[in-house]
This record gives structure tokens, sequence and C-alpha cells, in this order.
């Protein structure tokens, strides 16, 4: 027995009721994900410090507000970029102080900190002398904006020239005009 609704078979009619609920409801479902937007590009320039960012992708402006590529804006800065596709995470992380390198006459010294005069950017060391260390008998200049990294339990972290303090043990890394360039306080 055939159940008709004016001539039309009632199944026919329930699909087509559903499939209309489906796609609205999918349509919906997708209109709260994806809205179209318009956007405006231009030439800006990023400056970090006194170095130019040059990035392979052009900025772009929405509603008042520059965007840039996180990946290649963050790591022209020197941090490491990290998906994790599970949680939907981006991590940024410092890359930390570059090793000491010899070879462009850099040293490494060793000691515990005895002054700082933080306003003249300088530093005094009671050094721990060993066969790879050269022997300093002045006040350090530090660089402006040194790399300065903790060194607690095998991990590393990056802090500020102003929070080493003296009674630190520090690690140096010198470079051949006899500046402090960066600083590891182990704890």
């Amino acid at each position: 027995m055939k159940t008709s609704c004016g001539g039309f078979n009632m199944k026919k009619y329930f699909i087509l009721i559903t499939l209309a609920i489906i796609l609205t409801i999918v349509t919906s479902f997708a209109g709260n994900i994806y809205d179209q937007i318009s956007i405006y590009y231009n030439d800006t320039k990023i400056i970090a410090g006194q170095k130019e960012i040059d990035l392979p992708e052009q900025l772009f402006i929405y509603e008042g507000h520059t965007y840039v590529p996180l990946r290649h804006f963050a790591e022209a800065l020197d941090y490491v970029v990290d998906w994790h596709r599970e949680s939907e995470t981006i991590t940024l992380s410092k890359n930390l102080l570059e090793d000491c390198n010899p070879l462009v006459g850099e040293y490494f010294v060793y000691g515990q900190i005895t002054k700082i005069e933080y306003s003249e950017h300088l530093i005094s060391i009671e050094q721990h002398i060993d066969d790879n260390s050269r022997e300093i008998f002045d006040k350090l200049k530090v660089v402006n904006n040194p790399v300065v990294i903790i060194d607690r339990n095998s991990k590393e972290f990056n802090i500020e020239f102003s929070d080493v303090k003296v009674g630190d043990l520090v690690g140096l890394i010198v470079n051949k005009n006899d500046e402090v360039r960066g600083i590891i306080v182990f704890i």
C-alpha cells in the first residue's frame, strides 16, 4: 500500500525534507566558522631593534590591524616556532646563547660575580681558572642586550641582564673586543 500526498510519494517527501534540514544545518554551521573579509595590502616595513625584517609573504591590514605571518616574523627575531597539532598550540621559544667561538677570538670566563654596575654595563668576577680559561684582571664591559640565560636542572631560560646578581656563579662568553656578549648563570 503506497501512501501519497497529492500524487507525491511520502518516502520521497520525507527524504527531501531530511536533506533540506541537513543542508540548512551544514550551511549554518559553516557560516559560523568562515566569514568573508576584506583585507588591504601595503608595503609596511617592520624594524626590530635596528634590523629590518624581510618577510617572504606580504603583510595585510584588516580593520586597522596589520597581520604578519607568525613563523617568518618569529624566526627573524631568533625564535624557534613549533606547531603542536594535537593541542592546536603554537610554541615560541627563544634561540638561546650561541656557543663560544674561539676561531673568531672569543673566550669563556668562569667565576663568581663580585660587582655589577648596571648603568655602566660593567661586571667584575672572582675568576675560577682552569686549563681552558684566559685570565682577566679588569672589569668586563657587557654589550647592550646581551643574551643571558639561567642554567637550572639541565634546562635553560632567558632572563634580563638586570636579573643577574652579585654572588651568582656565571660563565661569560667574551668577544674579541673583551666585551661580554653572553652570560650563563648557574643555579
